[in-house]
């Protein structure tokens, strides 16, 4: 009964994080609004903080569709990311699996 809860969870985290790789990588549009919009409100912040004496305005426009943050370099990082731990939590959950398996034949 152990061996099943045990395989049961790992597979459950397993396909949680295959869905939620799945998810991410198909809203690639998403993210990338999601960066810039929050880059460009964090970067007018620290302007401000900066600047809080001051009447200036922003040298330069943050236009809402430049990439001035690597977002799209960001996307592709978080996708390899993603992918590499979903394979290492498979190689390490089915490893164990096998050890506990062999521990209660």
């Amino acid at each position: 009964m152990t061996v099943f809860a045990i395989t049961a969870n790992a597979i459950a985290v397993l396909i949680v994080t295959l869905v939620n790789f799945i998810f991410f990588a198909s809203d690639k549009s998403g993210f990338y609004d999601w960066c810039i919009s929050s880059s460009t409100s964090y970067m007018t912040d620290v302007y401000h903080q900066i600047n809080s004496n001051s009447t200036e305005v922003l040298p330069i426009s943050l236009e809402s569709k430049e990439d001035y943050y690597n977002c799209q370099r960001l996307f592709e990082d978080e996708i390899k990311w993603s992918f590499v731990c979903f394979a290492v939590m498979t190689v390490v959950y089915v490893r164990q699996n096998d050890r506990i398996c062999s521990v209660f034949r």
